[in-house]
């Protein structure tokens, strides 16, 4: 099946020798080992006709019960995400947060006939399919993706075609649809993209490696892919002499300051042994060089994502296997501006634990997820860093067989986004996670949905969300789409009274917050005025 060839593509990334039990029938797994972005503040067209008075439940900011305790610190929850109706299997491998209401996944879906890519919006409420190219005569997977601002995303991957090639995959959303943009292929056999990075609209770079494969001795070499605006065109890099090359990950912080990290490995006819070994490359606006980089496993390395903060204060995470081992384990890599460096992780599981993605809110604000291995479950793994040490946040455990996490991303440390796969016997989903304080969402009670109201004054009523500081209020003529009445976004009670609304249906709704996120909107109630 087509997924268990990306499972191990994965781990090649990671430079990580597993049981070889992980790469056979599903069901043998288990035996295995923000602040919320600024809201837009909008001018009040019938304030003479609104009047917002506090009542005996108006909202105390500093004692609400919660709002500064220890439960309603954010955390990781796993919500509801779409798969594609008469496929078995869906996955994502990455996320982009372009805003709150703004955040994109990419990945695939198959076993109905050839797999095509796929992409997912949350705008604030849910997570939706959005339609998406699939140029691939067999196969087109997304990979990762990153953008500039809501019209200026770009997507890449790979497509698989004749004579078991690969060509690289690039799609671009201007705002209103994805498309296919032509991409380079310099390479005659394979030719992979594995993340991309969006400097600016005219800066975009986008990693991989690639092979000629004209004789049993080629070797993968690295990939390196350029949009200027109006083109994508390949960009040479430095190689080691007679070794595989796999680039896994790019982050830049600044046009002259970008680093791409994976793996190469080699033969030792010496030794009759093959080392798989830590990659870092560094691009200081003019040519790519090779930086060293640690080791801590004699054979087994590999880096799979890398966070640039600034130019002393980079990260990369992947995971090593220890000698005599077949149990990685996390690898997390920092650079002082100076030379990289190990520092500890934790490794909960017994099994298995790697790391595939990482995300900064500034260098003492870190996050990493990966997946961990237990004897009879797959549970995803997240961390949290501090700059000098890690420890582990508590993830959604669940009866499903496993879940698996590929990307992370987010506009806050409490509006985080990652996403996966779960897995139960016999096919495999989208899996998301959510990382946000345990806002309530709001409960709207009067007037009940589709009241008739003939007095002067409504009143809009509402019970108090746990762990809510102020609430917004939506109110709308007509439609739920229809001319916006009112809206109020730093509100500090749960009622509201309106006076003197024309005869008309309104629809109303209330979303909970506090100085960190807020909770989804409540769902649309209806009233008219008679």
């Amino acid at each position: 099946m087509p997924w268990f060839r990306f499972i191990r593509f994965l781990f090649i990334l990671l430079g990580i020798v597993l049981p070889e039990l992980l790469f056979t029938a599903p069901d043998m797994v288990t035996a295995a080992f923000q602040p919320p972005a600024p809201h837009r503040r909008l001018p009040n067209v019938h304030s003479q006709i609104t009047t917002f008075s506090k009542n005996p439940r108006a909202l105390a900011l500093n004692s609400l019960p919660g709002v500064l305790s220890a439960n309603c610190e954010p955390t990781w929850k796993t919500l509801s995400s779409p798969n594609v109706a008469d496929w078995p299997n869906s996955t994502l491998s990455d996320v982009k947060a372009i805003s709150t209401n703004d955040v994109w996944a990419v990945g695939i879906y198959w076993g109905s006939a050839e797999p095509p890519t796929l992409t997912m919006h949350w705008d604030g409420e849910k997570w939706r399919i959005i339609p998406s190219p699939s140029p691939g005569l067999f196969k087109s997977e997304l990979v990762a993706i990153d953008g500039t601002a809501s019209d200026d995303l770009w997507a890449v991957g790979y497509t698989e075609e004749l004579n078991d090639e690969t060509h690289t995959l690039a799609l671009h959303w201007d705002g209103t649809a994805w498309q296919t943009i032509p991409s380079p292929n310099p390479y005659a056999v394979d030719n992979w993209l594995t993340d991309v990075v969006a400097v600016a609209p005219d800066n975009v770079w986008a990693v991989g490696w690639g092979r000629d494969g004209i004789t049993d001795t080629d070797f993968t070499q690295p990939l390196f892919l350029h949009w200027d605006g109006a083109d994508w065109t390949p960009v040479s890099a430095p190689q080691i002499e007679n070794a595989d090359h796999h680039l896994a990950a790019i982050d830049a912080n600044g046009a002259n300051d970008i680093y791409a990290v994976g793996n190469y490995s080699y033969y030792d006819e010496n030794l009759d042994d093959e080392f798989v070994l830590t990659l870092i490359l560094h691009y200081d606006g003019a040519n790519w060089t090779i930086i060293s980089s640690p080791n801590p496993a004699t054979h087994s390395n590999g880096l799979a994502a890398v966070e640039t903060i600034a130019a002393n204060d980079v990260w990369a995470v992947g995971a090593y296997t220890p000698q005599n081992s077949n149990s990685p384990r996390t690898l997390t890599l920092h650079w002082d501006g100076a030379s990289w460096n190990v520092i500890a992780s934790p490794n909960p599981a017994p099994n298995s634990n790697t790391l595939v993605g990482i995300k900064a809110f500034g260098s003492s604000e870190l996050y990493t997820v990966g997946t961990i291995f237990y004897p009879t479950q797959v549970q995803s793994l997240a961390l949290r860093g501090n700059g000098n040490a890690w420890h582990q946040e508590t993830t959604p455990i669940t009866n499903e067989v496993g879940h698996y996490l590929s990307g992370i991303d987010g506009v806050a440390a409490s509006d985080l986004w990652a996403v996966g796969r779960r897995y139960n016997p016999g096919k495999f989903r989208t899996l998301v996670l959510h990382r946000a304080p345990p806002i309530a969402r709001a409960a709207l009670e009067l007037p009940v949905n589709n009241a008739v109201i003939f007095s002067n004054k409504t009143v809009l009523d509402w019970k108090e969300s746990t762990c809510a500081s102020f609430y917004m209020l939506d109110v709308r003529r007509d439609s739920k789409t229809g001319s916006q009445v009112i809206f109020r976004d730093n509100l500090d009670t749960t009622r509201v009274k309106l006076r003197h609304l024309a005869k008309a249906n309104y629809f109303w709704r209330v979303r909970a917050c506090n100085a960190d996120a807020c909770a989804a909107w409540s769902k649309w109630r209806s009233f008219k005025k008679g």
